[in-house]
């Protein structure tokens, strides 16, 4: 059981990485989440509705946006949960969370890309392929 001090202090770890977000220079964010900064700003914007907090233990959307794309990108979620100091159970409820809301979010463009048969994680790829363009 985690007590709020621990998830106090997880969200401010989460709160600096995102604030190192910021001072990654451009084409190695661009390497690190397959797109580029004004594109993941929007993405975090267009997903801000189902992403964000509903609860005080719920991390921030530029977090949870930037854990699912990276391990889109191929990071291991190994990495990412020390990055952010998440569990990995946390970052794969992250990464549902992140696709439920792709996916379910009207005013992406997902038109050609879904086959209700595809297994959902390569929509993703999809999706980021539409977001890169």
């Amino acid at each position: 059981h985690r007590s709020s001090p621990r998830a106090f202090v997880s969200r401010r770890r989460c709160e600096r990485s995102n604030g190192e977000l910021m001072h990654i220079a451009d084409a190695r964010f661009k390497t690190m989440f397959r797109m580029d900064r004004s594109a993941f700003d929007e993405l975090c914007e267009t997903l801000k509705p189902d992403l964000e907090h509903k609860t005080k233990r719920d991390l921030p959307v530029l977090t949870q946006v930037a854990c699912a794309l990276r391990y889109f990108a191929g990071g291991s979620h190994h990495d990412i949960g020390v990055g952010y100091s998440i569990s990995a159970s946390s970052h794969f409820r992250i990464i549902d969370r992140v696709i439920d809301a792709i996916l379910g979010c009207k005013s992406l463009d997902l038109t050609g890309c879904l086959n209700p048969s595809a297994f959902k994680y390569s929509l993703i790829i999809n999706v980021l392929n539409i977001k890169k363009k």
